[in-house]
């Protein structure tokens, strides 16, 4: 039977697809969606578990939500449900797991694993694990001023395991313009080649049977950069030129992947599918209180310090969150009770500083920030009956929310021999698509003609 590479573009909103491919921007969606039955999707689940790290979950185990109860990132990896690549690994079949969200590690010397930035799982080989490590800093830490980067280091690790010379020399154009223009924004597209470029080469090299790559950058985009892309939805009239065609060059970069999977894909004879999990509108909520922002420690470790909070491990999970270990269930008590007492005062308010939840592992607590606007310069804290000033703390990270969660999302399914696929003729649970990945290894399967 033909290879399977389910392509995994996390929340690509498919009237976009439509806009850009109606644009020009997107010519190999053009050029190639005739060959897929394409789908909508539809979430399994409202707020607040419409995220990516559940809908994925449902989509790999054939779960719904309601069913495996997994809420938190990385809690997919030990839930211990039977997901796509074991069920295919148990009928005799190569697989590999490209950064797929949530999910547990492949521990075969058959298979190749790459954990997603967020996740505690090791990479199979080992030999990816320092570039996991260097990739998922970036994710975690892109905002934090004291962020660095060993960029010597970790090119050795990418040219050793498949890394381009056409993405070094962007990865360098792209470090050179950040140096006269404000083009940061567009360094998490190197990302997505660095990422095409080890999942390219592993899969050449290991040929599984069945393997996913997961891409992430325009779901970032979005949520980051929407309200200057349609600045009239936010009511906006604050010009940022940089950004104004930042959701366009998303769209545009993910066309020039796909186009480079589906030129590989032919080539070989092998099946593609592309899923988004779910998909983003418009976030204009909390725009009438001056929209969403997000503060993060200026150093998290001198945060808990003044705290008095010792936790045997703290490692960043979202841009404004961290999610801290302890020794026992006394301490993570104790650094809880600690947590709630401390204030944010601000005028005459006097506000809680901290969000604080329970992590879904041994003695873990998730905590950030508890302000979601502008804080004034005069803004106090109280930790443990002490005043400091808020700033001397926090910073305020630069990107204001501006894309949400929707729950419809798309699945594009390749037909066979090249025939005329559906558009979206039929919505399907997220959950559904599970079993339409796992049919075409069972024996007695006939891939579907349209």
């Amino acid at each position: 039977m033909a290879q399977h590479i389910l392509f995994e573009i996390n929340e690509i909103c498919p009237p976009l697809i439509e806009k850009f491919i109606a644009s020009g921007d997107m010519p190999n969606f053009k050029k190639y969606k005739y060959l897929f039955d394409r789908y909508l999707t539809q979430a399994d689940a409202e707020p607040p578990a419409l995220e990516p790290w559940i809908q994925w979950y449902s989509l790999h185990t054939g779960i719904p939500y309601e069913q495996h109860h997994v809420f938190r990132l990385n809690e997919g990896s030990h839930a211990g449900h039977p997901d796509i690549w074991s069920r295919i690994r148990e009928r005799g079949y190569k697989v590999m797991n490209f950064g797929s969200m949530n999910t547990a590690r492949l521990d075969s010397k058959e298979d190749v694993f790459f954990p997603d930035p967020w996740s505690a799982e090791k990479s199979n080989p080992e030999t990816l694990q320092p570039i996991a490590d260097l990739i998922a800093s970036q994710v975690r830490e892109y905002t934090s001023p004291n962020f660095k980067v060993d960029y010597v280091k970790f090119t050795q690790s990418l040219l050793k395991n498949g890394l381009s010379l056409a993405t070094l020399n962007k990865a360098i154009q792209q470090l050179l313009s950040e140096r006269f223009k404000k083009t940061k924004h567009k360094r998490i597209f190197i990302l997505d080649n660095i990422i095409m470029d080890l999942f390219f080469h592993y899969h050449k090299k290991v040929k599984p049977d069945f393997a996913t790559v997961f891409t992430n950058s325009v779901a970032h985009i979005q949520h980051a950069y929407w309200r200057f892309f349609e600045p009239e939805k936010f009511q906006l009239d604050v010009d940022r030129p940089e950004f104004k065609n930042a959701v366009r060059d998303a769209y545009v970069n993910m066309d020039k992947h796909f186009g480079q999977l589906m030129r590989y894909a032919l080539a070989n004879n092998i099946y593609v599918s592309i899923a988004s999990a779910l998909s983003q509108r418009p976030y204009v909520k909390e725009e009438a209180s001056g929209g969403r922002h997000y503060y993060r420690p200026v150093n998290v470790h001198d945060l808990l310090e003044k705290m008095n909070i010792s936790p045997i491990g703290c490692e960043a999970v979202m841009t404004h969150q961290y999610i801290l270990t302890f020794r026992s269930e006394d301490d993570r008590h104790n650094a809880e009770k600690i947590m709630a007492s401390s204030r944010l005062i601000e005028n005459s308010d006097d506000k809680q500083l901290f969000t604080v939840k329970n992590a879904d592992m041994h003695n873990g607590l998730i905590f950030d920030c508890h302000a979601r606007q502008i804080v004034g310069e005069n803004a106090k804290i109280i930790i443990n009956n002490q005043n400091h000033d808020f700033k001397t703390f926090f910073y305020l990270i630069d990107e204001i929310k501006s894309g949400g969660h929707d729950p419809i999302g798309l699945y594009w399914e390749q037909t066979s021999a090249g025939k005329t696929g559906s558009d979206y003729s039929e919505k399907i649970m997220v959950y559904d698509i599970f079993q339409r990945l796992l049919a075409p290894f069972d024996p007695n399967y006939q891939r579907k003609v349209a």
